[in-house]
């Protein structure tokens, strides 16, 4: 069956008997319509099911009316773990606006700046959404000198003007060590990101925080950890001190969950015996045996209100005022427990039966 043909303003200024001109104007509020006749307009056009064409809204306005997303596609840190909910908030926001999503990748961060400045030297997008902030962030320092609109998903730490939304890591981080604290655990690793990120420098901070709360605490920090073999070899690197922890505290799910295997390699019991917990709660972690400790970050939301806040700096409302910070929710599933050993128990235990 042949795709149905789009109804044009020809065929709306057909069947309604009006120039063309005319239905130009009045779908777009003009004030040399009438509202009677904007009205007859508008209530004909949504029954037929117009829509405007992208092409003449872009001649028109001088907009192209797409948001720009350029993603990393390949290496450690490339941005497949949130990118599917992320992508459908931002495309359901923009469609309320008949905006369309424009993604471009890149396998390098050299890359992904280039992309950037390719789009804005095309004008083929009105602005940019910006995911994985980093503190130095040569894709901001590209948009502000060119002008172009952008919102933040994440923050730089030197941020007071521009739009930005992000989770409040701080937070998370401080209430998994709290959490921990409260079941019983004295030894405590937290295993960080990659540093030159942003939110590394806000999921320490609050893990440090937290830590510094409880003098009966004994914490093991270490970063650059990305993968699952990352969470393996700490794992087994920490569990062989003389005062191991009890329990992981991760930057990155999957590096949970590569605690998770090593653990278990080790004749432990994940959630009895070592305590992991996880952060994005992501599908391969709720999937786990058992299902992994994290924190849940919406990221339908995240990209829905980011995209909002787009379509707000493109109808002048400036970007200082445009920032949120929201909460992650602490989902404690399999993970985490009571620790079986103290420290001092465990590095005996692991001792007497490796």
């Amino acid at each position: 069956m042949a795709p149905k043909k789009p109804i044009t303003i020809t065929d709306l200024s057909l069947q309604l008997g009006l120039a063309k001109s005319t239905v130009s104007k009045a779908l777009r509020d003009n004030p040399e319509i009438s509202k009677r006749t904007i009205a007859r307009v508008k209530e004909y056009a949504e029954r037929v099911g117009y829509q405007p064409s992208s092409l003449a809204r872009a001649i028109r306005t001088g907009r192209a009316h797409s948001v720009g997303l350029v993603l990393r596609t390949k290496g450690s840190n490339s941005h497949k773990p949130f990118l599917s909910t992320f992508v459908d908030g931002i495309s359901s926001r923009l469609s309320e606006n008949h905006y369309t999503l424009t993604i471009a990748t890149a396998d390098t961060e050299e890359g992904v700046v280039e992309r950037h400045a390719e789009l804005i030297a095309r004008k083929a997008v009105d602005g940019f959404v910006i995911p994985r902030t980093r503190p130095q962030d040569r894709r901001i320092a590209l948009l502000l000198d060119a002008e172009v609109p952008f919102t933040l998903f994440g923050r730089t730490g030197e941020d007071a003007y521009y739009s930005w939304y992000d989770i409040d890591q701080k937070l998370c981080y401080r209430e998994a060590v709290r959490h921990l604290h409260t079941l019983g655990h004295r030894s405590i690793a937290y295993l960080g990101g990659d540093p030159e990120y942003y939110y590394e420098t806000l999921r320490s901070s609050g893990f440090n925080e937290a830590a510094r709360e409880f003098a009966d605490l004994k914490t093991h920090v270490v970063d650059g950890c990305i993968e699952p073999e990352d969470g393996e070899k700490q794992v087994r690197a920490l569990l062989a001190l003389d005062c191991p922890p009890t329990a992981f505290v991760c930057a990155l799910d999957r590096v949970g969950l590569g605690c998770i295997r090593q653990t278990r390699l080790y004749g432990l019991c994940p959630g009895r015996d070592i305590s992991v917990v996880g952060y994005e709660m992501t599908p391969e972690g709720q999937y786990a045996e058992p299902p992994l400790s994290s924190f849940f970050v919406d990221t339908y939301a995240a990209g829905y209100r980011i995209a909002d806040f787009l379509m707000q700096q493109f109808n002048g409302i400036p970007a200082k005022d445009l920032q949120q910070l929201v909460k992650a929710v602490p989902t404690w599933r399999g993970t985490d427990g009571p620790p079986t050993y103290s420290p001092a128990e465990l590095a005996d235990h692991l001792k007497n039966n490796m």
